[in-house]
This record gives structure tokens, C-alpha cells and sequence, in this order.
């Protein structure tokens, strides 16, 4: 996984079933952030046996997945208001992206120093993270 010495370097595809990266960064040796049309920072770990995907760093929070009860007049509202935004009566729905912090496909990363670093979107939102 790393280069030492002046060896030959070496060549390691990595297959996953997500959408494409566009934008890869090194934090630091052993870790690899890309990020691109999943609108989502996926980290990559060095192992023994090379590069592998580790962990998506956007996550889906508990709070955010249980919302209102569904006979409140906050669903109802919250209803109302999603079918307003989206055209669609549900914000929890199995294909919603709308808990993730970008919108759209990541078009930049920028590294802050440390493990920390930024992500740009098309969705006009700039967002830091520690890989």
C-alpha cells in the first residue's frame, strides 16, 4: 500500500457499488477521502492488502430518520410542506437524499490541515469534515 524506497509503484483498482468519484485526497498516508455524483465523502483505509473502502462520512442521524408522530399536526404540516418542496407526500422515503449535507454531486475537496478537509458542491454549500 505504500511506497518506500523507490520501488516500483503499483497499480490497485477499486471496485464498489456507488456512484463514480470525481474528486480524490490524501489526508494522509494511510487514508484516502474521494468524493463525486454520490454527494457523499467516501474514506478508503491502506491495509495489508491494500486500499479499501472504509466508511461513507455522511451518515443518516437517528434524529433526523424517526421525525414527527404520524397523526400530529406537525406531521401534517411537515406533509405539507415536502409535497410543497419535492412534489412528494413523504421526506423519508427510500430513495430521499435530503439528510445529507450536499445536494449534488461534490465537485471540489480541499485539504484544512490534519485530517481535516472541505468538500464544494453544485448545490452551492461548502462543508469541513474530519476523514
Amino acid at each position: 500500500a505504500m511506497l518506500e524506497g523507490g520501488g516500483a509503484p503499483t497499480v490497485q483498482t477499486i471496485r464498489f457499488p456507488f456512484l463514480p468519484l470525481c474528486q480524490l485526497l490524501f489526508t494522509d498516508e494511510a487514508t484516502l477521502v474521494g468524493a463525486g455524483h454520490d454527494a457523499n465523502p467516501a474514506v478508503f483505509s491502506a491495509g495489508g492488502s491494500g486500499w479499501a473502502f472504509k466508511d461513507f462520512l455522511d451518515k443518516k442521524s437517528a434524529a433526523k430518520a424517526a421525525g414527527p408522530a404520524a397523526n400530529s399536526v406537525a406531521s401534517k404540516m411537515a406533509m405539507w410542506q415536502n409535497k410543497d418542496k419535492t412534489g412528494s407526500a413523504s421526506a423519508s422515503g427510500a430513495g430521499t437524499t435530503s439528510w445529507r449535507k450536499h445536494q449534488g454531486p461534490i465537485t471540489c475537496l480541499k485539504p484544512m490541515g490534519g485530517n481535516k478537509f472541505s468538500t464544494s458542491a453544485c448545490d452551492g454549500r461548502l462543508v469541513t469534515w474530519t476523514a
